[in-house]
């Protein structure tokens, strides 16, 4: 009699412990699917800040080499945005805007990785310009089908082991927001000259220069 009870109450005691555990398990899961999602957000929420910031601050003067650095985690956001259920969308309703700004830095960044390339600097050479002062003159030809309103590009100052030793970042195509009358966009197979004033370079210059394109923006 003792025996039976003994076995009646080792199977009663392994039932529990089974339940728990999987209670256990249950909760588990739901915690992470719960972490999971608000990871989610978070890192949308992360890079919606991000890119505020860098529009706000740096819209202008950002390279685009630098803002293809951030290209996964924004293709991240809109992934883990697109994935959340409709009820979790509506509570981040407050973003959905802001979700546009994503959109159009990873746009930017397509444009400038398929075409950056297309744009063909040549004939760089250093010399004097009309004020009896070092610049850097050359010609860019844009070999693509698009027009641009704007291509910055970096000049890289090298001293006489071929290091950079300076730099400076300028706009050789600007569209006026005000006056446009189309002679300042790159159109197809145009070519534009250039001329810049080497300033503040230092003296270990050794007249040496590297361009690279650093940011497009298609015309509108």
């Amino acid at each position: 009699m003792i025996n039976f009870i003994k076995i009646i109450f080792v199977l009663v005691f392994s039932i529990f412990i089974i339940g728990c555990t999987e209670t256990n398990d249950k909760t588990n899961k739901v915690e992470k699917t719960s972490d999971n999602k608000e990871y989610k957000i978070k890192k949308i929420l992360e890079e919606i800040d991000r890119v505020y910031k860098i529009n706000e601050y740096n819209s202008i003067t950002i390279s685009d080499i630098d803002l293809s650095k951030y290209k996964t985690d924004f293709v991240e956001a809109i992934k883990n945005y697109n994935e959340l259920s409709e009820k979790e969308k509506d509570s981040l309703y407050y973003i959905r805007h802001k979700l546009d700004a994503i959109n159009e830095n990873i746009n930017s960044i397509n444009l400038f990785e398929n075409y950056n390339q297309k744009l063909e600097l040549y004939d760089i050479k250093v010399g004097l310009s009309t004020n009896k002062e070092l610049a850097v003159f050359g010609k860019i030809k844009n070999n693509s089908e698009k027009t641009f309103e704007f291509v910055m590009i970096i000049i890289y100052f090298l001293d006489k082991d071929e290091n950079i030793i300076h730099e400076m970042s300028y706009p050789i195509v600007m569209k006026d927001p005000y006056y446009d009358t189309g002679n300042n966009l790159l159109k197809p197979n145009y070519i534009k000259k250039l001329g810049i004033k080497a300033y503040q370079v230092p003296t270990e210059w050794s007249q040496k220069v590297k361009i690279v394109i650093s940011k497009l923006r298609e015309a509108k």
